[in-house]
């Protein structure tokens, strides 16, 4: 996911990502940050690598769904 946050922060074209596929991805990683937790010794390194990816797909998530309403309200402006 760090490649696609970086890209999206740079190009600032959110087109090519799928939200069904970012929510999907989400849930994994709560998932497998869940069963970090309830492994009997917590497992550190399972949550914090999930950790980070979550956190860098939710960054994509947040870019995504602010740039499509940047870009729409953009269009509307200036078809008015």
């Amino acid at each position: 996911m760090i490649p696609q946050s970086l890209k999206t922060i740079i190009k600032k074209d959110t087109i090519s990502i799928s939200l069904l596929m970012l929510i999907l991805y989400l849930i994994g990683n709560i998932s497998w940050i869940t069963y970090g937790f309830i492994l009997c010794p917590i497992n550190l390194v399972l949550i914090v690598s999930n950790l980070l990816q979550f956190i860098f797909a939710n960054i994509t998530l947040i870019l995504s769904k602010t740039l499509d309403e940047i870009k729409k309200s953009s269009i509307w402006q200036f078809e008015k």
